[in-house]
């Protein structure tokens, strides 16, 4: 069984360095680890080359978020043969056995139909054990060359949020299994944490993360490009997104207009990169400029 891990980074060569670090280390050997660079300007290739050896390292000529990054690290691991790819971000730090966790449970289970996932909630409640999840995410994601050759890659149209989501719905409807490995633990200590803006519509509680500009465009899009025209899910979710916009559009004004145009564009189908990151130092969240 050969397994190669696959991470995708921009900008946080620090964190980056103890990711690959706990890679490096674990109790079950990787055969080899893939960093896709989404256009790094702060010295990770130099970090990599100073620091790691033996790890194959690709640059990116733009930054193509995290769909494009793992639709990229997934292609080269898939076509170099590898049997197991391990995909996780560049602030994921796995536990020592975390990989050797994975290996337990892929001969416990029925592998040619299962995919699996490390556990990254910290949820002890079930420890050492496997559970069936609805999904996926690219933190911990554990899968099979008999999967990709079955399903494919994931998109590289999304830019970021809903790649994974829409990855986890062609598996199911393949009828994989997706099961969450409780004790192959990854501690993701900068995982999102959102405040939210709350309203009303027709007496029921609405709730949205208060987000960039930038990510309000891809989340928004990317929940209707999820489902497909003949998929009833997808009329569901525009008229949930609908009654959220009301919210937006009543408790934070500034943002209804690229809420809009996300709405629009998964509407009509427009997929692709729209608008990119730009780091600002000087503030927590990143801004954005027009593609």
């Amino acid at each position: 069984m050969k397994i190669c891990a696959v991470v995708v980074t921009f900008n946080r060569k620090k964190l980056l360095a103890e990711c690959l670090t706990a890679l490096q280390n674990q109790t079950r050997k990787l055969d080899s680890i893939i960093v896709i660079d989404n256009a790094s300007n702060d010295g990770t290739d130099e970090m990599i080359k100073n620091n790691f050896k033996g790890i194959i390292y690709k640059k990116l000529a733009e930054n193509t978020g995290g769909a494009g990054g793992f639709y990229e690290g997934l292609k080269i691991a898939y076509k170099a043969g590898f049997d197991w790819i391990w995909g996780m971000d560049d602030d994921a730090i796995a536990d020592l056995n975390a990989c050797k966790n994975h290996v337990l449970a892929v001969k416990k289970c029925s592998y040619k139909k299962s995919i699996f996932c490390s556990n990254f909630t910290d949820d002890c409640k079930f420890k050492d054990r496997i559970l069936e999840v609805p999904s996926l995410t690219f933190v911990g994601f554990f899968i099979s060359k008999y999967a990709i050759s079955d399903v494919g890659l994931p998109r590289n149209d999304f830019f970021i949020y809903h790649d994974d989501s829409e990855y986890s719905d062609r598996f199911l409807k393949k009828g994989f299994k997706i099961l969450r490995v409780c004790n192959s633990v990854i501690n993701h200590p900068t995982a999102s944490t959102f405040e939210f803006y709350e309203g009303s519509f027709l007496g029921k509680k609405i709730r949205f993360p208060k987000m960039a500009d930038w990510k309000v465009y891809y989340f928004v899009r990317n929940s209707i490009l999820r489902n497909s025209y003949k998929d009833i899910n997808k009329y569901a979710e525009i008229f949930n997104l609908l009654k959220v916009f009301l919210v937006v559009a009543t408790l934070n004004r500034k943002q209804s207009k690229v809420y809009m145009q996300g709405f629009l564009d998964g509407l009509l189908g427009k997929s692709g990169i729209r608008f990119r990151p730009t780091i600002n130092p000087s503030s927590k969240e990143n801004s954005f400029k027009k593609s």
